[in-house]
């Protein structure tokens, strides 16, 4: 458990961070976060903007441990029941830090993230406070085409419709939006999608060469990205994503190039979904797959 002396020490190095790299070491923060820690001194009162944004965003993460990573059908009722219980305070703290700040990149990445779980309308309004936000993390544009996926209520047009819109807006990071649309459209398939031939369409869906093209076109986007103010962890999750779906779509030469800019960096938000393995091992075993020894 983190007391209030080790809560002043996380906020000051989440303060002093860019968006991207905030979102990081509260993304890093919430994946170690169990169900009995405590957050007590994290917000230290009403006003406390900084303190409900990452308090949300531990929110988040804890009501996605609560439910656990069972398919959604083999997840009991007391835990679907303490999941949406959790969502519901991590959106309550995100809303009333967008109150007090609504330019927070922090705070609306965090309720795009919850939103993911949640009903069109509550996606709607996170897509309004990312409009708002000042300098918003590209891990918010992917929760948000996630939220919009029809596995989450939404539909393969609305999810393509979010994932454009943010992939043109060329913000640092944004053509991670396109590889993970094409993750989860792949996912469709493969998983969820119960009309005849889907699973073959599943199959060859890294084949198409309509696919490749649009892959391509995001990675020369991504490699020519300047950062003006520096978006490194932006530029993590796009190459995380693009490294690995190229990957999967057998071009290890491209995809060198964008797991070789990672170094060891792992972000769990790319290689724990889907994945067996411990994030770091995952990426290991993907870059050994694109040629990289090292």
């Amino acid at each position: 458990m983190l007391l209030g002396s080790g809560w002043k020490a996380f906020k000051a190095r989440v303060s002093g961070a860019p968006p991207d790299e905030a979102y990081a070491l509260v993304t890093a923060r919430g994946f170690r976060t169990g169900l009995s820690s405590g957050l007590d001194g994290l917000v230290a009162g009403p006003d406390d903007a900084l303190g409900l944004a990452i308090a949300g965003g531990l929110l988040v993460f804890m009501a996605q441990r609560a439910r656990g990573w069972r398919d959604a059908e083999k997840t009991s009722r007391r835990r679907w029941q303490r999941h949406f219980e959790l969502l519901e305070h991590a959106a309550d703290a995100l809303t009333r830090s967008l109150r007090l700040d609504e330019t927070s990149g922090l705070a609306a990445g965090f309720l795009a993230r919850a939103a993911i779980h949640q009903d069109g309308e509550d996606v709607d309004v996170a897509e309004a406070a990312l409009e708002r936000a000042r300098r918003p993390p590209a891990a918010a544009f992917v929760n948000l085409m996630v939220a919009r996926t029809p596995k989450w209520g939404g539909s393969e047009h609305a999810m393509w419709k979010t994932a454009r819109r943010w992939a043109a807006a060329a913000l640092p990071g944004s053509q991670a939006v396109i590889a993970r649309a094409h993750y989860e459209q792949w996912l469709q398939f493969a998983a969820f999608d119960e009309a005849p031939g889907a699973r073959q369409r599943a199959a060859a869906y890294w084949k198409s060469p309509e696919v490749m093209d649009d892959l391509i076109t995001a990675s020369d986007l991504a490699l020519k990205a300047t950062l003006p103010y520096g978006d490194r962890f932006n530029a993590h999750l796009a190459d995380g994503w693009l490294g690995r779906v190229l990957v999967d779509a057998r071009q290890p030469t491209r995809a060198a190039r964008h797991l070789r800019r990672l170094g060891g960096y792992a972000d769990p938000e790319v290689w724990t979904i889907g994945m067996r393995f411990k994030p770091k091992t995952s990426l290991r075993l993907y870059r050994r797959s694109a040629g990289l020894l090292f």
